[in-house]
């Protein structure tokens, strides 16, 4: 999958992409339990990141970032969606690997830990 953002104001923001490599383990291998993290929205027993890209500019006048994310996922049997975290992101698309594009969401803010983003697998 490939998430697009574009840059907010005053925040490191980036034009991410993320693209579903190679797994980590067999597609219907379990998933390794991982312990709940309070300061994170993600669920890394359904789906979490094993390797991530960037491919950034900065503008540093404007104190911003825009480029990709190339994310690589490792996902249990079944999964339809990964949640990751962000923070003063501007979403402009999420594709997958072939840039089809995917379904996303940001939840609400929260002041610790900033916002969910839902990605439909």
């Amino acid at each position: 999958m490939r998430l697009h953002t574009g840059a907010a104001l005053l925040c490191a923001s980036m034009l991410t992409a993320c693209a579903a490599g190679p797994q980590t383990a067999p597609p219907n291998a379990p998933m390794p339990h991982v312990e709940h993290d309070i300061h994170s929205f993600a669920k890394p027993d359904v789906a979490r990141v094993t390797h991530v890209a960037l491919d950034l500019t900065a503008d540093f006048a404007a104190k911003t970032l825009s480029g990709r994310a190339t994310l690589r996922l490792q996902r249990a049997p079944g999964s339809t969606d990964v949640v990751l975290d962000t923070r003063d992101l501007t979403i402009e698309r999420v594709t997958d690997a072939k840039d089809q594009p995917l379904t996303f969401a940001l939840g609400e803010l929260d002041p610790v830990r900033g916002r969910a983003l839902t990605v439909q697998l």
